[in-house]
């Protein structure tokens, strides 16, 4: 059998999104454009699925047999689901499309129950309230962290205590036991998504594109 190689140009929940081809595809090799820090961080992540072999760095030149940037030239971009347009752009059953994907080895980082929140600036909705959110996840759970980038932490997400990972690896293993992960449109929702686990999405104006219509979705705008 020839080697596969997949590659893909997008950022980290792009990424996620993909693996739902690797997994349908077959096993194979991961190359991304990422510099080494980035690099670095989703290595250990994509490394943990059972259908990639070995994540390769952006310097590699070894021949691409599965181009996943191709999504992008599907229709309906900002509409259609990622992960269907993932799967459409290789012509893929979209039987079961939303099934989980993901696999990780449990790790438990945080003792009891918490919930997460995981909130993006690139992505808003013009008069959601994210405190109210927060009020709702306080009064609710023990204990609530942000991840993520602490310099997203803005009013009023620092009110939250900040939980540091060293990599999207252990970003998923914090998703994976927490009771629920409240977010809108970005990494820490593709994981959520990908290891079947509870989660709030604020969706984002004029981007419908990561609604699943699953048991474990709450949409907090619609």
């Amino acid at each position: 059998m020839d080697k596969i190689l997949y590659s893909h140009s997008g950022g980290h929940g792009d990424m996620i999104y993909s693996l739902a081809v690797c997994k349908r595809i077959g096993k194979g090799y991961y190359k991304t454009n990422f510099d080494d820090v980035y690099y670095q961080n989703i290595k250990p992540l994509l490394e943990e699925q059972p259908y990639i072999i070995e994540v390769l760095p952006k310097s590699s030149l070894e021949p691409i047999t599965h181009n996943l940037d191709d999504f992008r030239n599907m229709q309906g971009l900002g509409e259609v689901s990622l992960l269907k347009n993932h799967l459409r752009a290789f012509n893929l059953s979209e039987d079961n499309w939303n099934d989980t994907w993901l696999t990780i080895t449990p790790k438990r980082l945080i003792e009891g129950e918490y919930a997460l929140v995981n909130v993006t600036p690139r992505y808003p909705a013009i008069g959601f309230e994210w405190q109210t959110e927060i009020d709702y996840l306080k009064e609710k759970y023990k204990q609530v962290f942000y991840v993520g980038y602490e310099e997203d932490m803005t009013p009023p997400f620092n009110s939250l205590e900040y939980f540091k990972t060293n990599n999207a690896l252990e970003l998923a293993q914090l998703i994976n036991d927490a009771t629920v992960t409240s977010c809108n449109q970005s990494f820490a929702l593709t994981i959520a998504q990908g290891l079947g686990k509870p989660y709030r999405l604020m969706v984002a104006d004029n981007h419908t594109n990561c609604i699943h219509n699953v048991s474990n979705e709450t949409l907090l705008n619609i």
